[in-house]
């Protein structure tokens, strides 16, 4: 069976109509986070295209969006730094997270790419180094969001293996979640005890997974309330699931506490941002809207010059990112002419895997790759420095990853 073991955590915060009536022009914000580049646990294959393929969604839709991928604790807790800076009360949040999840002791944890590997009797370390649901949603209200609605691609293997007879957590997918907190609706792709699918078969090549393949088109789709398009998710989901050769039972499940009804577009309309009434636009979304898709680093180097803690910073980072790894990508020979596009394909991913781990220590990179794949935003000025704060077991999975690429020729 194909199931990959993430956590997705979906905070849909849109035009708010409740029954009685509100202010439905507050602000939409969206912290974006998707992780495949496990350092301590099995990688993942298609948690960074969740993320991205939702991010892009929701900016149309009008979200002001925050996004890491591949993302360690600190970048995590950065980007809910970010977004709990720039919310006011009032208004309305997303959250979205695709990557590894387990439920210990009845709570829910997303876990970031530097997760240690953690054994049976160290489950007190998951509070330590993961990022609890509750903690989430509570840290959302403390900050006066009006609505959360927290959705969760989640329920796989748990990514930690057994030991023997025992295992960290639940074996298979994430635990019930406890009533909500008010104005908070919580879904979760598949039920209690089920697992969620990554894909159908082998021969499945779309890049998203089962429950986030079937969200994308629901999250723009006119006229659906928070309720409708979680009934609807629960059908398509659990139909896609059948089809494959075990008739695999996934039957997403939904805890609801939102007051009212809440709509990601207007009844009726096909194209709902050009209905909505936008609050003007201050200088810094004029700049961002006129450089936003760009395919010039210039830019967005220029926009950081500008606001350098604004609140589409960390998009512009990620932007300048990929585009200078499209120029390195442009410029590196093609591999797959000498036959060694599989060899290619298992050497990048090692590279990027130990180099992840050096990143997340704030390694500055030398080498042109280095510096076009990651950037040296925000890293030491020697390695030294760099190695000093590096645990043991990341020093040693360097070296196992290092030793690996030599055994297969890498370099």
């Amino acid at each position: 069976m194909f199931f990959r073991k993430s956590l997705a955590i979906f905070f849909f915060t849109i035009c708010f109509a409740s029954i009685s009536g509100s202010d439905a022009w507050a602000k939409r914000l969206a912290l974006v986070i998707g992780n495949d580049a496990y350092i301590n646990v099995d990688p993942l294959l298609k948690a960074v295209n969740d993320a991205k393929a939702v991010a892009a969604v929701v900016e149309e839709l009008g979200f002001q969006v925050i996004q890491k991928n591949n993302a360690s604790r600190s970048h995590i807790n950065d980007g809910l730094t970010e977004i709990g800076r720039v919310m006011k009360p009032g208004d309305e949040v997303l959250f979205f997270f695709a990557g590894h999840g387990i439920s210990v002791k009845g709570q829910n944890y997303l876990l970031p790419t530097d997760i240690p590997a953690i054994k049976p009797g160290q489950e007190h370390s998951i509070k330590k180094e993961a990022f609890s649901e509750n903690e989430i949603i509570t840290l959302l209200q403390e900050k006066g969001a009006k609505v959360s609605i927290l959705i969760i691609d989640a329920c796989r293997n748990n990514p930690f293996p057994k030991q023997g007879t025992r295992s960290i957590g639940r074996s298979v997918g994430l635990g019930q979640h406890t009533t909500p907190p008010h104005n908070a609706f919580v879904m979760y792709s598949a039920g209690l005890g089920q697992q969620a699918l990554d894909r159908l078969s082998d021969e499945d090549d779309n890049p998203n997974s089962v429950f986030t393949r079937k969200l994308l088109p629901l999250l723009k789709t006119p006229g659906l309330s928070h309720v409708q398009m979680a009934k609807r998710l629960q059908i398509e989901v659990e139909q896609l699931a059948l089809t494959t050769a075990d008739r695999h039972k996934q039957f997403p499940a939904f805890y609801d506490q939102v007051r009212g009804n809440f709509y990601l577009l207007p009844d009726g309309k096909e194209v709902a941002i050009e209905t909505f009434k936008k609050p003007a636009m201050n200088q810094e979304h004029i700049l961002w809207e006129t450089v936003k898709d760009s395919s010039k680093i210039s830019d967005f180097e220029f926009y950081l010059g500008k606001y350098p803690d604004g609140i589409f910073a960390s998009v512009a980072e990620l932007k300048i990112s990929k585009l200078k790894q499209t120029q390195a990508t442009l410029s590196t020979p093609n591999l797959r002419s000498r036959g060694q596009d599989s060899e290619a394909s298992t050497c990048e991913k090692l590279w990027v895997a130990r180099n992840t781990i050096w990143r997340n220590h704030k390694y500055c990179f030398s080498t042109p790759r280095g510096i076009n794949y990651f950037s040296n935003n925000g890293c030491f000025r020697n390695a030294k420095q760099a190695h000093r704060v590096m645990s043991k077991k990341n020093r040693a999975a360097v070296k196992a990853l290092l030793k690996r690429e030599r055994v297969l020729g890498c370099f």
